[in-house]
């Protein structure tokens, strides 16, 4: 084999087995949130790989999409800085662009660049994410056994826990490890070749859900069941069933949560305001500027735009609501998004990447569903879902490496024997 295949698996394999490590002290670096995650080394050693190949082969040509793609991102940018200036409450602007740009980067690459065909690799390194990802919930705080909190220390822990602790294993919060426990635990079941495996690792990934406590990754994996059976099942009689047998179980597990950790009500409620906040803030943003307002226009456009969007949750709750910790973004841009990928994005770059967004998945999703690899159509409709609407890029290696698999399977036949790998497993 050559070394500079050998090298690419071992990169593949550690990028995908360290992905549930995703809250490095590394944070606390001039690399802030691009040293969350523990795959960010492997991820670093796989594009200096196709790079340096890229190179060597004398062909620098780039595929049309990436250049439209590059091209669209600079015009943007531009605008923003044209709009809103080169400096937000005294910050530049240049090296947070940068920060988010090499993010996002390196996000879209650990989709795209890998070698996912590799599949014993792939699966060896899924089960090993598996291991780390339970061992990670076992001993921090809380544990849920009792055992000692060991992973709980400033090495592996950047963010300080909260007064009243969830489990949040090696992520920095518990809305984190939920997308990286369905993503990482339904790999596992889709790699699997025997169905006693499968099973296994399906009711894992519920168990380590309810471990977590996060409703919103419990609801989405029930939703998206729901979809994926309503495109199998659609006769008269089979819908009615559906709708009285899983979506009820979804929302029985997401109420019994409180009683699990009721201390936590009052954290919960008040991240809602936050997220409807910037999502508002978002969507003001679009709609004075439909083309999006590029890298250095995100953060003036959310200190813009924003005290409209608070004002407008603030009327229309019920409830009196506290926004200290949103009415932070209008004096510091530090850790300031909208706290959602697909947020995030639309506002950087508009409408255009909504629609090829929508366009991407649906494919995606549509060729998945025609291969009957429902397992991954599940998991890829699931993670979707979450970082439209919960889940952020810091660390979040495991949904680009989902994505990336998905992406491999479906140009790959079902499933041969693995040439060229590291093993069997």
């Amino acid at each position: 084999m050559p070394r500079a295949d050998f090298l690419m698996q071992i990169c593949v394999f550690s990028l995908i087995a360290l992905s549930p490590i995703q809250d490095l002290f590394l944070q606390g670096t001039p690399l802030k949130g691009l040293g969350a995650s523990a795959s960010l080394i492997p991820m670093l050693a796989i594009v200096g790989l196709v790079f340096a190949r890229w190179l060597a082969r004398g062909a620098f040509q780039l595929p049309r999409i990436v250049v439209v793609c590059v091209a669209y991102a600079l015009f943007v940018s531009a605008y923003g800085f044209l709009y809103f200036g080169a400096s937000s409450e005294s910050e530049n602007l240049w090296l947070k662009s940068l920060t988010a740009l090499i993010t996002l980067g390196l996000f879209l690459a650990a989709i795209f660049v890998p070698k996912y065909e590799l599949r014993a690799t792939v699966r060896a390194a899924c089960y090993t994410a598996f291991a780390i990802l339970v061992l990670g919930i076992l001993f921090s705080e809380p544990a849920p056994l009792g055992l000692p909190e060991l992973f709980e220390n400033p090495i592996l822990h950047y963010t300080p826990v909260t007064e009243f602790p969830r489990p949040r294993g090696l992520s920095s919060e518990p809305s984190t490890l939920s997308v990286t426990v369905i993503a990482i635990c339904l790999l596992c079941a889709h790699l699997s070749r025997s169905r006693s495996r499968k099973c296994f690792f399906l009711f894992a990934s519920i168990g380590l859900l309810l471990a977590s406590a996060s409703k919103g990754g419990i609801l989405v994996l029930f939703i998206c069941l729901f979809i994926l059976a309503l495109t199998k099942w659609h006769r008269w009689f089979q819908i009615p069933v559906l709708v009285v047998t899983l979506l009820p179980l979804g929302f029985f597990a997401v109420s019994w949560l409180p009683s699990l950790f009721p201390e936590q009500g009052a954290l919960q409620s008040s991240s809602v305001q936050t997220r409807a906040s910037v999502i508002l803030c978002a969507l003001n943003t679009v709609e004075h500027h439909p083309f999006g307002v590029g890298f250095p226009g995100f953060f003036p456009a959310v200190a813009v735009y924003l005290p409209k969007a608070i004002s407008t949750v603030q009327a229309q709750s019920p409830l009196p609501l506290d926004f200290s910790e949103v009415s932070e973004y209008l004096t510091s841009s530090e850790n300031v998004s909208t706290k959602t990928f697909f947020f995030d994005q639309l506002m950087r770059f508009g409408l255009p990447f909504a629609v090829f967004f929508l366009i991407a998945i649906t494919m995606l999703l549509k060729q998945l569903g025609a291969s009957r690899q429902q397992i991954l159509f599940v998991a890829v409709l699931a993670s979707i879902i979450a970082l439209s609407t919960y889940v952020s890029l810091s660390g979040q290696y495991a949904t680009s490496i989902l994505l990336g698999v998905a992406l491999a399977e479906r140009r790959l036949p079902r499933p041969s024997q693995d040439a060229h790998d590291i093993r069997k497993t």
